[in-house]
């Protein structure tokens, strides 16, 4: 109940402070913000917390809608109706609020499609699946053959057992998207990772780390932990794309393989204490402002 009441205040406070500082400075918080955050990524981030925060359901809309239907301008039409703000005699708000839009917007696209990869179940009848599974395969064991579609040698990339298909249940297809485009991109990379990966003593699973990884960077960027990472990348170009997350995925393998390696670890029973060591430390780097880290291999 104390907490309740006191949260109550809190909004209550906050609520007559934004509308205080409408009354003495005729502007809304969304104009403030442009004009007073001169940094993209810093200007973005609060855009898009002033939407989420919204009393209007219209402008809640768009801090979340990731089906692509709303476009920028879109977007921008319903700001301008919903604060009664005008284009002439602001128009530098609009300028300064069009790619904070397009970043915010892009953003959420990108999480929609991640969550729909993920959700998409691996299929043994599906030809594109399997297409993409013995890819996989070919780009980091080039020169050794499967016998057959059920086998132990799965086990040589990383798999738990005979059938890989069982080790996509948590991610789904994106587990295996992330393995392929690291695996393409980056083939000698991925294959110096793979082989370190196989020490006989000191080794971890390359394939199931992969998705471990993956399920990281889900949750980061469901959570909103990469949403100023990914605000900072998107500068020159707005938008955010699906790249940008595989490129991540990337370097984030790269660079735990190194961290494990430095970890000096006795077997692969160190694995989730290194893992979460790992996560720690990059969420970190993550979470500073500016964000001087780049994801990416490239």
């Amino acid at each position: 109940g104390i907490y309740s009441m006191s949260g109550w205040f809190s909004l209550l406070f906050w609520r007559s402070w934004k509308w205080m500082l409408r009354i003495f400075t005729g502007q809304c918080e969304l104009q403030r913000i442009c004009q007073r955050e001169t940094y993209l990524p810093q200007r973005s981030s609060r855009i898009a917390g002033s939407l989420k925060a919204s009393r209007s359901e219209a402008l809640r809309t768009i801090s979340r809608d990731g089906s692509g239907d709303c476009q920028p301008e879109d977007a921008l039409q319903t700001i301008l109706r919903v604060k009664k703000i005008s284009k002439d005699k602001d128009p530098s708000f609009i300028v300064r609020l069009n790619p904070c839009l397009m970043q915010v917007i892009s953003l959420n696209v990108l999480k929609s499609e991640i969550e729909k990869m993920r959700t998409e179940i691996y299929s043994q009848e599906n030809t594109e699946h399997e297409q993409m599974l013995m890819k996989l395969w070919s780009l980091l064991m080039p020169h050794v053959a499967l016998e057959s579609r059920i086998t132990k040698k799965w086990g040589q990339i990383g798999f738990q057992g005979t059938d890989p298909a069982t080790d996509f249940r948590g991610m789904g297809l994106l587990g295996l998207h992330c393995l392929v485009y690291f695996a393409e991109t980056y083939n000698d990379k991925a294959r110096k990772v793979l082989s370190n990966s196989q020490h006989p003593s000191k080794g971890y699973p390359y394939a199931i780390t992969g998705i471990n990884l993956t399920s990281i960077l889900v949750t980061w960027l469901n959570n909103g932990t990469m949403d100023y990472y990914y605000y900072t990348i998107a500068q020159e170009r707005e938008a955010v794309t699906l790249m940008d997350f595989l490129e991540a995925y990337c370097y984030i393998t790269y660079n735990f393989n190194q961290f494990w390696s430095d970890s000096k670890p006795d077997n692969v029973m160190s694995f989730p204490r290194i893992k979460d060591q790992f996560s720690t430390e990059l969420k970190k780097e993550l979470c500073e402002r500016p964000v001087s880290i780049k994801l990416s291999l490239s």
